[in-house]
């Protein structure tokens, strides 16, 4: 994760020369664990339709394919983990519209091929320079002289991310909070931080910068989310 999958799948989403051309409208976060009942209930909610409590799976795939018949639907199915979710519980419903656009991001090649997708778009992950580019852009610095200064310790905090986005983005905002000098930027590079497992190895000095550097009544708050599912 964090290679800005989603990030794209949102500005397709948004761009309204693509979304002009649907009358309905779903983007449904699906994630690891998901609940079919609750899904379809957010697919109907977000086409315009309300549920009544206690419906079943099948109810609510009824539903959805009168809610949808002979529409346009445009639809993004964000984080998908497994294809049942299509194989199983969308596509029938699904195949009443009059045409439809589907939008998959899933970080598995196997959710891709089960699914059928007809174009698979491959987010790469960043250059050294475009990395760069976006760590001292996300923490707003607008001096010349400032960023060539930062460039050769910048340049290596980009190669400890990994070239993902959402890791750069992590540490930008930790070195926001941090005087501008190589010697503030050595520190970070030099944390035990990076060491830290159980993360993907990528993400863990980022990751855990970013909430390490909180102050505590903060880490308190991120602790107590992080007791609910995603």
């Amino acid at each position: 994760g964090g290679m800005g999958k989603t990030t794209l799948a949102q500005k397709i989403y948004n761009d309204q020369r693509i979304k002009g051309n649907f009358s309905k409208h779903a983007w449904i976060c699906v994630s690891k664990d998901y609940s079919e009942i609750s899904l379809l209930k957010e697919v109907l909610r977000n086409v315009g339709v309300y549920h009544e409590q206690g419906e079943t799976v099948g109810e609510l795939q009824s539903k959805l394919e009168e809610a949808i018949r002979g529409d346009n639907l445009f639809l993004v199915l964000d984080d998908v983990w497994q294809p049942d979710v299509w194989i199983n519980l969308l596509r029938i419903p699904l195949h009443a519209t009059a045409t439809e656009m589907i939008v998959v991001t899933t970080r598995h090649d196997t959710v891709t091929q089960a699914i059928g997708v007809e174009d698979v778009h491959r987010v790469e992950l960043l250059s050294e320079d475009v990395g760069w580019e976006l760590l001292w852009k996300s923490m707003n610095i607008i001096d010349k002289k400032e960023v060539h200064n930062l460039q050769d310790m910048g340049m290596e905090i980009v190669r400890k991310c990994g070239g993902l986005p959402l890791a750069i983005r992590a540490i930008a905002s930790v070195l926001a909070t941090k005087e501008k000098t190589e010697n503030q930027w050595r520190k970070i590079l030099s944390s035990n931080a990076w060491s830290v497992s159980n993360l993907p190895v990528e993400l863990t000095g980022a990751l855990y910068l970013s909430y390490d550097e909180l102050p505590q009544n903060l880490k308190q708050c991120f602790l107590y989310c992080a007791l609910f599912p995603e």
